[in-house]
């Protein structure tokens, strides 16, 4: 409503009044000096702004008169509408107080201008909720346009300034600080709701155990009678089972005798079968044995003549072979054999010359026997062809024998001749003797060392061997305690938080985990352990071993979420867990034909609502569908050999043993358990384990490592007084065997020289042997020529014999061959039926087997049918003795209400446990009043926080709200921005675009102009902007290709802002401001000297484009400073108001001029006052 000045810059005092009810547009005009800035400035400070912001002075004191030692700023708002503030009046004064040292704000009010005053308040804090209920924003660059901000923003118009213009007055900065910090406060609100979760699963917790707690304390009587009728039920459950094996057998008996009597039957079918054919076999038989005998026969007859003809040819043959052979042999045998006499008589007349000639003498030795030898090989021919000299061919055996032991020993036999054979011999025998008699004193002195040896050397196995017994058995004891410390501090880490059963710093790393959640674009699992569960408790020590370190593995969304895991890990110094990447989902895999058969446990079927995730990783990395769960080794051994079930990897049994199946490469394997694994994570009996017991158990190990140490220390001692004693025995037992060593290698070699001196006494001997047998072939060779005589008469009778054979020989071949055709046509007739006497004896022999096997089978079940019998009717007489049924119960019991016997077990275990657990569960028992009050408290929390939950869903979808709200005007404004600009440039007849590039941070403004332009107006303006903006758009020109072509001049170019005059730009800058007004929401547009650069027709356009928009926005003041007039301004349709304020005289001397002076000031300032048109 207006403004007052008190000792600001160059006002002394100045009041202008605005009248708001019939204008919004103000005009502020004047001389250069006049004050306009000044007044700019006072309104801009008045408000709360800053004396840096305005550019006219660093601090608020250097906006105080020269000469003044404070300045006062009031500032008249109205307070009415629909929006007036309920504390003040219909006006609002803001008073501002500035002195040398401080500032003070003064909120006031009144009824009018002028009126009574009243103080409202003195803190900034509420003149900032006036400015924030109004939408009067300070630092709004466009809001408060000053002379120095017009003119940069005329001089740098550069697409990034201009961005940065449209970010800070479309106030899009400041919004996504709002929702920084919106996110902010939001995630802190869900972290505080998060704990609240926590608190009630913790309430909830803590109630729910009060109430079992109650509810077990009533019901543990029914417990007891259920125990009660689920024992009866157990000592007649193994009755029953009986009766159902006995069944099942009775079925098998059934079937193996249907079988037995359908083998009987295809037995009597092919006995019948096989008489047929041995009636027809045997029919034959008789025709066969007339051909037979007719053919042997005439066969016999044959072979009698064949071997005669042989005979004489084989005679003939060697007859005629020999004679040619002996003939020419006959006269070379001659002479060889009388030089060989020569030869001989020679070397033996000069045997017992010297050893040089004896030498020499052995080559023709050596023909001698070659001589001799080629004899004997024709005596042994003459010999195979006349049988009547056998005698000779075995005495010429025995001299080719003589012969060969002749010529190897010639040599020792020449060597020798000069010694005493004899002497040498009786000394070697004497030396023999001798050493004998060494050897078994020796011997005799050994074998008490000897035993003695043995008996150390077991002495002291059995002590190293006691040795290793308490070594290892101390590494045992050693180990165990070990594992009872470990599972003693686990217990101790797992009953503060369970997490620790999987690690100890996985407490620490899951609350690391949710205090940095939002490092996550989703939270990680893990550990996998905490989510497995199984519905059958014995298997966990097989399922435990098998998934192993998987358990304590987390498994992450993404690469990014692996990173955070990685990174919160490395800064707190925990070691990383392991850690899969895996895609989160809600679906688990199908595993349907890809499973064992369903009469088979897989780890996989124990598995209780497991998570999609998980499971989908137990499938991928541990195959647990293809796992097998079986009781003993026996049975997993003959399940997975030889013949395996299908889609199988491995089976686990409950001691914890493995069995690898045969599949492709890989041989069928078992690895039994030699140490028993105990599950840890899954088995529920692990925590609940006393750690008393266990630090008594590791007091007791303690103890007897302590005891077994002492011992092992006392067998080490005998140990090492056994081995020294070994060793001394050793060494003396070694001493006699090497004295043993040296006498018999001694005697072996004396008896090597006896034995070649009876060589050469008996080589006398030979060579006289030689010279007889030399005789007796001469002899020999004499009757050997007179038989030769004889053996050719006897060739010529036998080719003559020859001759008569082969006749008789043709006609008996010729009659054999008919009855071979009939013996072979009669003997096919019979293998025929053999054949078929075979397959049928075959085939009896196998179903006899069946039969056999099943009758064997049936006396095996119906043993077994008596011995289930028996034993059911001993244990019905032993029930029946112990007289043990309960109230209400049959007996015998009916066997239909009876459970089969494993859940019989698991239920009388559950309720054993059930009844243990609360027997020796010294809680105290809660309440009615207790456990009400208790149920009225989480009742109530539970109402809160639903509360909470509820407010935390509306904020977020307040906030996801506001967000698309803000989106969808990010997206519209800048084409709202674009098309109010080229609305205010098509005033001119200017065809522009305007485009905001969010990723480029560049607003490109383009304009098209109507043709060449040749004002003088413009020209000069050009000239007055930097040197001339008509050279800047020649030159624009000359960069573009130089002057226009002929007959283009009226051609439109698009260009930007760079290529147009002074006058243009300024009207392209206000068009521009326009249109980033018109998505302003705030009650002031305030802009100093806007038009300076303007020539008259765009400044003339651009007041009137301001007016107009100030008449379509009512609800917006517009105040323009302005040094010109605004006479051109003719349209009365146009609401403005102008307030024209004079130059003040001596401004640059105030202070200076003494009281005259001022005097005249404050005239002048009077009439500024009333300068309102």
């Amino acid at each position: 409503m207006g403004i007052e000045l008190e000792n600001f810059m160059c006002h002394k005092k100045l009041r202008l009044n605005f009248n708001v009810e019939d204008n919004n547009c103000f005009y502020i005009i004047g001389p250069n000096g006049s004050g306009k800035s000044a007044l700019f400035a006072g309104l801009n400070i008045g408000l709360g702004g800053t004396g840096r912001s305005n550019e006219r002075g660093k601090t608020l004191q250097s906006y105080i008169k020269d000469g003044k030692s404070d300045a006062r700023i009031r500032i008249f708002l109205s307070n009415k509408g629909d929006y007036a503030l309920a504390n003040f009046d219909e006006v609002i004064v803001i008073e501002r107080h500035i002195m040398e040292k401080t500032a003070l704000f003064t909120l006031k009010t009144c009824t009018s201008c002028g009126g009574r005053e009243r103080i409202v308040s003195k803190k900034k804090a509420e003149l900032d909720m006036l400015l924030e209920q109004f939408g009067i924003e300070l630092e709004n660059p466009l809001a408060w346009l000053s002379q120095d901000r017009c003119r940069q923003f005329l001089q740098q118009m550069k697409p990034e300034k201009l961005y940065q213009l449209y970010r800070k007055t479309s106030e899009m900065d400041s919004t996504d600080l709002v929702f920084q910090s919106i996110e902010a406060h939001f995630d802190e609100f869900c972290k505080i709701l998060d704990s609240l979760d926590a608190e009630k699963k913790a309430r909830e917790d803590n109630y729910l155990r009060m109430k079992n707690r109650h509810k077990a304390a009533r019901d543990i009587k029914d417990k007891k009678v259920e125990r009660q009728r689920l024992l009866w039920y157990q000592f007649w459950a193994p009755i029953r089972d009986n009766n159902i094996q006995i069944n099942e057998i009775s079925s098998e008996i059934c079937s193996a005798s249907t079988k037995k009597e359908d083998a009987l039957t295809q037995i009597e079918q092919h006995m019948d079968a096989k008489n047929k054919l041995i009636k027809k076999g045997q029919s034959l038989l008789p025709q066969r044995d007339e051909e037979l005998k007719k053919s042997k026969q005439h066969y016999d007859k044959i072979m009698e003549i064949k071997r005669k003809v042989l005979e004489l040819r084989l005679e003939i043959t060697d007859l005629e072979r020999e004679v040619q052979k002996k003939k020419r042999q006959k006269t070379v045998l001659d002479n060889d054999l009388g030089e060989a006499n020569a030869k001989l008589a020679k070397i033996i007349g000069e045997y017992s010359r010297t050893q040089e000639e004896l030498k020499k003498s052995k080559q023709h030795y050596d023909k001698i026997m070659e001589m001799k030898r080629k004899v004997l090989e024709l005596r042994l021919e003459i010999t195979d062809l006349e049988r009547e000299v056998q005698k000779k061919k075995r005495q010429k055996t025995v001299l080719d024998n003589d012969l060969g032991e002749a010529n190897a020993k010639l040599a020792k036999i020449i060597g020798d001749s000069n010694r005493n054979i004899t002497e040498e011999k009786q000394s070697l025998e004497e030396q023999c003797a001798e050493i004998a008699h060494q050897i078994a004193s020796i011997e005799e002195d050994r074998a008490p060392k000897s035993s003695l040896q043995q008996e150390v050397n077991r002495k002291y196995l059995d002590k190293k061997k006691q040795l290793q017994d308490q070594s290892s058995e101390l590494h045992r004891l050693e180990r165990q305690k070990q594992q009872l410390h470990e599972e003693h501090n686990m217990i101790a880490r797992s009953k503060v938080n369970r997490l620790a059963l999987f690690g100890a710093e996985m407490p620490k790393l899951t609350q690391l985990i949710h205090a940095n959640r939002t490092m996550f674009r989703r939270l990680p699992i893990g550990p996998i352990g905490n989510s497995v569960k199984l519905n059958d408790q014995k298997w966990a020590n097989a399922v435990e071993l098998h998934l192993k370190k998987m358990l304590s593995t987390f498994i992450c969304d993404s690469s990014h979420d692996r990173t955070a895991l990685d990174e919160i890990c490395r800064l707190n110094g925990i070691k990383s867990p392991e850690i899969i990447t895996a895609a989160f989902t809600d679906t688990k895999f199908d595993i349907s034909g890809k499973e064992p058969p369903h009469e088979f446990l897989t780890i996989e079927r124990v598995l209780d609502d497991i998570e999609p995730t998980i499971y989908n990783v137990l499938v991928d990395m541990n195959y647990v569908e293809c796992t097998l769960l079986v009781e003993r080794d026996d049975e997993a051994r003959n399940i997975m050999y030889p013949h395996p079930p299908q889609n199988v990897s491995m089976a686990i049994t409950q001691s914890c043993s493995q069995v690898y199946p045969a599949r492709g490469r890989q041989p069928y394997r078992f690895f039994a358990s030699h140490g028993q694994f105990h599950s840890r994570a899954l088995a529920h009996r692990f925590l609940a384990q006393d750690p008393s017991t266990i630090v008594a158990q590791i007091r007791q190990i303690e103890q007897e490592i302590l005891e077994k140490d002492i011992a092992k220390n006392k067998s080490e001692q005998h140990v090492r007084a056994a081995a020294n004693a070994l060793s001394e025995v050793n060494a003396a037992v070694s001493e006699f065997d090497r004295q043993l060593n040296q006498l018999t290698e001694r005697r072996n070699s004396a008896e090597d020289e006896l034995q070649k001196l009876d060589q050469l006494l008996f080589s006398g001997e030979r060579i006289d042997n030689l010279q007889g047998a030399i005789r007796e072939a001469s002899r020999q060779r004499a009757i050997c020529l007179g038989h030769l005589d004889e053996v050719h008469t006897k060739y010529t009778q036998k080719l003559e014999e020859q001759n008569e054979a082969k006749q008789r020989i043709g006609e008996a071949e010729r009659k054999a061959a008919y009855l071979k055709n009939n013996v072979n046509q009669i003997e096919s007739d019979i293998e025929s039926c053999s054949k078929q006497q075979e397959k049928i004896a075959e085939k009896v022999q196998d179903f006899e087997t069946v039969s056999v096997r099943q009758q064997n089978k049936i006396t095996k079940l119906e043993e077994a049918i008596a011995e289930l019998q028996s034993e059911n009717t001993e244990r019905q007489e032993s029930i029946a003795s112990m007289n043990l049924a309960p109230e209400h119960e049959e007996f015998p019991p009916d066997f239909g209400k009876i459970p089969p016997t494993a859940e019989l077990q698991h239920n009388l275990k559950h309720i054993e446990q059930f009844i243990k657990l609360e027997e020796n569960n010294h809680e105290p028992v809660p309440t009615i009043e207790d456990l009400k009050k208790k149920a009225d408290d989480y009742k109530k929390f539970k109402e809160d926080h639903g509360v909470w939950a509820r407010r935390k869903q509306k904020l977020m979808e307040m906030k996801n709200c506001r967000k698309r709200r803000f989106n969808l005007l990010k997206a519209s404004l800048p084409q709202k921005i674009a098309n109010d600009f080229m609305d205010n440039m098509n005033m001119r007849g200017f065809k522009s675009s305007l485009s905001i590039n969010d990723e480029r941070q560049l607003v490109e403004i383009r304009v098209e102009q109507p043709g060449e332009c040749s004002n003088d107006a413009q020209a000069d303006d050009d000239d007055g902007i930097e040197g001339g903006g008509g050279a800047q758009r020649r030159t624009g020109r000359d960069r573009r290709g130089g002057a226009a072509a002929p007959g283009t001049s009226s051609k439109r170019i698009l260009q930007d802002l760079r290529g147009l005059s002074g006058g243009e730009r300024s009207f392209t800058t206000v068009s521009f401001v326009m249109a980033l007004w018109s998505c302003m929401e705030s009650p002031f547009r305030c802009s100093d000297e806007f038009d300076v650069f303007m020539d008259p027709v765009n400044r003339r356009i651009s007041m009137e484009m301001l007016a107009r928009m100030a008449m379509e926005r009512k609800h917006t003041q517009f105040f323009f400073f302005t040094p010109q007039s605004i006479m051109e301004m003719k349209n009365d349709e146009l609401q403005i108001e102008v307030f024209e304020l004079k130059r003040i005289a001596g401004l640059l001397g105030v202070g200076q001029g003494g009281d005259e002076e001022e005097a005249e000031v404050e005239e002048l300032a009077e009439e500024q006052e009333n300068g309102q048109k």
